[in-house]
């Protein structure tokens, strides 16, 4: 029974890194109608990170802000998301449409969202770019999105959690032989 009581404070140990997760947001950006049509953000990795997220473009034209890509880079690292059908593609790209009660007039918006796939991100800062569709004014448009980053663990402490687990299961065979 001590060998499980001794394992608990490793497994939670091991667990920490994997459960918890950085909120990443990407702030709003009023596009303002001007080519070219594009936006750039900056992502600050602490630790090598897995991450995940999306983009979301809102306008009151139906669209009216298509996003045709993102591309995230690093020196020479580069992660290029987009609808073909490459190694980094958009997860889902939905819509959905909503009206705003004003006072003379409703308006209606128009969102798109972007899910992005899972990525394993190196430390540092990250560039983030978003083109857009160009057909179109941006007026009365906006891009903003959110993310998490998770650490992932470093392969020497993987090992020494090996290591620990094995040690564990040898002593509780000498002890069950006995």
């Amino acid at each position: 029974m001590k060998p499980l009581v001794a394992l608990f404070p490793l497994i939670l140990a091991l667990a920490a890194p994997l459960a918890s997760a950085s909120p990443v947001t990407f702030g709003s950006k009023v596009l303002d109608g001007q080519a070219p049509w594009s936006a750039s953000y900056t992502l600050h990795v602490d630790q090598q990170s897995l991450f995940s997220g999306y983009l979301k473009s809102v306008s009151n034209k139906k669209d009216n802000v298509v996003i045709e890509s993102i591309t995230l880079s690093k020196g020479s690292e580069q992660y290029l998301f987009d609808l073909m059908d490459d190694e980094y593609k958009f997860l889902s790209v939905t819509g959905d449409h909503w009206v705003t009660p004003g006072k003379k007039i409703d308006v209606t918006h128009w969102g798109w969202s972007y899910a992005l796939s899972p990525v394993v991100l190196s430390a540092g800062d990250w560039d983030v770019k978003v083109q857009m569709n160009s057909y179109s004014s941006k007026f009365n448009s906006s891009l903003s999105g959110a993310g998490t980053l998770q650490a992932v663990p470093e392969p020497a402490s993987l090992a020494l959690a090996v290591t620990a687990l094995g040690a564990l299961a040898l002593v509780r065979r000498r002890r069950a032989a006995r």
